[in-house]
């Protein structure tokens, strides 16, 4: 009877001892990413139901460490909502992502784990290279003294921004601004203030969403001639499309800003053309008149 316990005894301590060797190693780096990487490397983890999912979600935990916000305090509603910005931010980011290396991979109880590594110097040389000629830019465009190119300075320095907040992540420090946001603005301000428009048009709604698209890129309207440094009659022509859907109509509008200076001499800008339909001319006319305004928003025209 007690050489069976003895047995039995044996048994189980087998038993235990074969489980203790079965259970899957856990590597540190699932609970510190960067126990698996090196310190140059910027790394993080994630999780996948296959190697793929695995790897291709934890390039996007780098890409979200990346997107820091920007200071909003220091930067206009306006500039940080530009789509354009917005997606230039984003394909500078997308290249940085190119160069992750996924170091390795670990599958449990049906899920699969991938280690993501970004090489921080090679990526932080890539943002350098950016940032400068972003600076570049800047500078350039407060050499002009036009409306249009103030505004793309105040656009680049925000991009400026972005990219410089990722390249603090990945150094632990922010390249010097080549000019304060608050110059910029200033320097925009003084341009507006030395340019007041006289606006007219023989459509209302023309000349109000013109109007609108200026006064928000910040030139300065007024109410008579005399009191203007330049006159805008904003011009458009309508041609009727071929549409084949009964109860609506399509017309081809063109619209165009006619500018005349305190000489008398006149010239013409921003010309644009829209195919817009609607179920009569007028709102065929409105839709086009919006479609012009958002590109005056978009496009600042020197004027």
């Amino acid at each position: 009877m007690k050489l069976f316990g003895f047995a039995v005894l044996l048994v189980l301590c087998s038993c235990a001892s074969l489980n203790r060797e079965q259970a899957p190693f856990r590597p540190a780096w699932l609970e510190t990413p960067q126990a698996g990487c090196a310190s140059d490397e910027l790394c993080a983890v994630a999780q996948g139901r296959t190697r793929n999912a695995a790897q291709l979600n934890a390039r996007a935990e780098i890409s979200k460490i990346l997107e820091t916000k920007i200071n909003v305090s220091s930067l206009s509603v306006e500039t940080l909502a530009d789509a354009e910005l917005n997606q230039k931010i984003h394909e500078q980011t997308n290249i940085l992502l190119n160069d992750i290396e996924i170091k390795e991979a670990f599958e449990d109880n049906g899920s699969v784990y991938a280690l993501a590594a970004l090489n921080k110097p090679i990526a932080a040389a890539v943002l350098k290279k950016d940032i400068e000629k972003i600076d570049e830019d800047i500078k350039n465009n407060l050499t002009k003294e036009t409306l249009a190119a103030a505004s793309k300075a105040e656009t680049a320095f925000a991009q400026r921004s972005a990219l410089n907040a990722r390249y603090a992540v990945l150094t632990g420090a922010f390249l010097p601004d080549p000019v304060s946001y608050a110059e910029i603005v200033r320097h925009k301000r003084n341009i507006a203030a030395k340019t007041k428009i006289f606006l007219e048009s023989s459509s209302p709604v023309l000349e109000q969403g013109v109007r609108e698209a200026l006064e928000k890129a910040g030139y300065t309207l007024v109410s008579g001639k005399t009191d203007a440094t330049k006159s805008i009659y904003v011009k458009f022509s309508a041609e009727r499309q071929h549409l084949n859907v009964e109860g609506f109509v399509r017309y081809l509008f063109g619209f165009k800003l006619s500018i005349t200076d305190k000489k008398g001499e006149t010239s013409e800008t921003a010309a644009a053309s829209f195919s817009e339909t609607g179920r009569t001319y007028s709102q065929a006319f409105e839709n086009a008149v919006a479609s012009y305004k958002e590109m005056l928003s978009e496009n600042i025209p020197d004027l």
